[in-house]
């Protein structure tokens, strides 16, 4: 998988997802502090919004374009009760 947040892409595969930018705003900041947990809050802070339930509908989009599975994923995972975090191989 390749990001490339100038261009506002993910490149997964042979497919390429489209990211918007808010999602590029998050990645940035995850991308740059691999391992981190982000509350919602943290995330919330970050872009703007107050509303737990969309952050969890925009992490849920962003693991459709990251993730092989995104059922089990394996790079932004949730952490129960404290928020998300992304791994980086």
């Amino acid at each position: 998988m390749k990001i490339d947040l100038n261009k506002l892409l993910i490149f997964k595969s042979d497919k390429e997802f489209k990211i918007n930018a808010t999602e590029k705003t998050i990645l940035e900041k995850m991308i740059n502090n691999p391992g981190k947990t982000f509350s919602r809050e943290d995330i919330g802070q970050l872009i703007n919004l107050d509303k737990e339930r969309s952050i969890d509908v925009i992490i849920t989009r962003l693991r459709k374009k990251i993730e092989i599975d995104p059922k089990n994923p394996k790079f932004l995972q949730t952490i129960r009760g404290v928020g998300y975090v992304l791994w980086i191989e």
